[in-house]
């Protein structure tokens, strides 16, 4: 997907890197909602990579489901 940025040009995501606690999930929990952006995020053709230092333990489970890359 390209954007044009004021002042600095036209760039394009391919590849969007978030970090499970705090960013997609809320005290271990994915909320509502969050699984079905991911999944229009993905249909604009980027791709959506999970990244973690899993301090609870939950990353496998959590991103089950979700279509994403741990």
């Amino acid at each position: 997907m390209k954007y044009k940025v004021p002042e600095l040009g036209e760039i394009e995501i391919n590849t969007i890197v978030l970090d499970l606690n705090g960013t997609l999930s809320v005290n271990g929990k994915i909320p509502n909602g969050v699984k079905e952006r991911i999944q229009q995020i993905k249909s604009l053709g980027i791709k959506v990579i999970l990244f973690t230092g899993d301090q609870r333990g939950t990353a496998s489970e959590l991103y089950k489901n979700t279509g994403l890359t741990l």
